[in-house]
């Protein structure tokens, strides 16, 4: 048991010791309550999960976070969730460390959840608020359920008791005809990456909820991340690949703790096993729903156009998994417990014809910090390269729709634009090439600079500037 369960309980225990207050009334509700919550690392897939569970009837949420650039489609978060958990973890982080405090992330991992008692009260009304609208929103649909049926009794002039109805309504084909959302009854849950460095609090509170564990590869997190374009990302791109290494320690250790409680899922590999995925939703996590009507649903909801995915083969990959192999290594430990694994080859990973040969060699862990950031800062800046391209090409296409309907072309102008994005394809090609190259070069740089330090030579040389500064002699 962790120090933050004993802390969450020991809170829970004093205000249970007092009469029965309102707050007890409170966590007795939350104890029986069973959500389904959704959680993962940022940019891991939770906000498609979200999507495709709405969509089969869970309820997410009414008060959701605003779609965006980065998320077309929404992020199917709870807005009250969302800034529950952002005010919590950034209280509970050293302000003098650096990081990301919004995601309860820092340098020297710093969040200390034994803080999180104080916000005890708090998560409680939200959880009684959202239960409360929930029941009120299914009460109203189940309401229209019923007269949509007694308006179809009353246009064939049958008359159905109240007794027959329910009857009808538990039947197993009647199930099979209705929609998902009443499968489903009143089942709830929240969608918030954050919930990932907070789950033992809300097991603590709510030992009946049940959890989805969505986790993706370290290096298509890290490029998703990169995209977004954050100004703390893009002077440390590093820090996105550490804080999915402590999210994901995070989900690893409460799902060998806790798997009659959880799905582990990879989400690359649910986007291709949907019929599996909701085997386990029904088997695991009592979320009943017609697989035929859920599978429709979800092609709906899928764009792939929208979730990109680097191959192992793409250099950004070998630089990870060499500069920062503690990133595989954890990827690889969920593969080998998940109920959903990613299916890939990481043994590729290793071959001598995948690796960057200059980076075998040892170096500290100062090193390596900055090659992985610089290996990042590469990658960056071949994002920025192809979406600069992507631009041109996007323009290039209305100019020449515009000449059409104009039927005026501005030949010269179309002629130099296409100029431009064939110098920049080329430039992008190149740029894939000085990927590889520069980050080569950076590794050689710091073995060199090892090497030197540790020659005879450089030796001798530091024991002649000690004599010369000893007996007075000035440096030249």
């Amino acid at each position: 048991m962790d120090s933050s369960t004993l802390s969450n309980r020991s809170a829970l225990s004093a205000q249970q010791s007092q009469p029965l207050t309102e707050q007890a009334e409170l966590a007795a509700i939350a104890a029986r309550m069973s959500p389904l919550v959704i959680v993962g690392m940022h940019r891991s897939g939770t906000s498609l999960t979200a999507a495709l569970l709405q969509a089969i009837g869970v309820d997410v949420g009414q008060n959701l976070y605003l779609a965006d650039g980065n998320n077309v489609k929404g992020y199917f978060e709870d807005v009250e969730f969302l800034e529950f958990q952002r005010q919590t973890l950034q209280a509970c982080c050293d302000r003098d460390d650096p990081g990301w405090h919004d995601w309860g992330w820092t340098e020297h991992e710093t969040l200390d959840p034994q803080k999180f008692a104080a916000s005890i009260p708090q998560a409680l009304e939200l959880i009684a608020a959202r239960q409360s609208i929930t029941q009120f929103d299914h009460a109203i649909q189940s309401n229209n359920l019923n007269l949509e049926l007694k308006k179809s009794a009353s246009d064939s002039g049958e008359r159905i008791d109240q007794n027959d109805r329910i009857a009808h309504q538990d039947h197993p084909d009647h199930l099979d005809k209705t929609n998902d959302s009443a499968l489903t009854e009143s089942l709830w849950g929240w969608k918030d990456p954050r919930t990932t460095l907070m789950l033992d609090f809300w097991h603590n509170l709510m030992p009946q909820a049940r959890y989805l564990l969505v986790y993706r590869s370290p290096w298509d997190v890290a490029d998703s991340i990169l995209r977004l374009n954050s100004h703390i990302f893009s002077l440390h791109p590093d820090y996105a690949l550490k804080a999915w290494h402590y999210y994901n320690r995070h989900l690893l250790d409460f799902y060998t703790r806790y798997p009659d409680k959880c799905v582990l899922v990879n989400i690359n590999q649910t986007l291709r096993s949907p019929r599996q995925w909701l085997e386990l939703l029904r088997s695991r996590l009592n979320v009943q729903v017609n697989p035929d009507m859920a599978i429709e649903k979800i092609k709906a909801v899928f764009d792939p156009k929208l979730f990109r995915s680097l191959d192992l083969s793409h250099p950004t990959v070998a630089l990870i998994s060499q500069i920062y192999p503690a990133s595989v290594e954890l990827f690889t430990k969920l593969d080998q417990v998940a109920d959903i694994a990613s299916g890939l080859d990481l043994n590729q990973l290793f071959k001598s014809d995948h690796k960057i040969t200059s980076l075998e060699v040892n170096h500290t862990s100062d090193d390596r910090n900055q090659i992985l950031k610089s290996a990042l800062l590469l990658h960056l800046q071949l994002l920025q390269t192809q979406s600069t391209q992507r631009q041109t090409q996007t323009e290039l296409t209305k100019l020449k729709q515009q000449a059409e309907i104009e039927t005026k072309s501005p030949i010269q102008e179309l002629v130099q634009l296409q100029e431009l994005c064939d110098r920049q394809q080329q430039d992008l090609a190149t740029f894939a090439q000085v990927h590889t190259d520069q980050a080569t070069h950076i590794a050689n740089l710091h073995h060199e600079i090892t090497a030197m330090k540790t020659s005879k030579f450089w030796q001798l040389r530091q024991v002649w500037f000690k004599f010369k500064k000893a007996i007075g002699i000035k440096f030249d």
